[in-house]
């Protein structure tokens, strides 16, 4: 099975539980990506693409 049909089956498994109630746990999980995200270093965050390449490998490092 490649990533395409992973997807789509677990879309359709989504789908088919949010009439059997099982949508909220799939609604924290999706929250909590979401704050995860935000941890993240975002697009307004320019500095990253003006370090050299020794300091993005000490970054990517740690």
């Amino acid at each position: 099975m490649n990533a395409k049909a992973d997807f789509d089956a677990l879309v359709e498994r989504a789908m088919a539980a949010q009439g059997r109630g099982q949508m909220r746990p799939v609604d924290a999980m999706i929250q909590s990506k979401k704050a995860l995200a935000e941890l993240t270093v975002v697009s307004g965050e320019p500095w990253i693409t003006e370090l050299s390449d020794a300091e993005l490998r000490v970054l990517v490092g740690l």
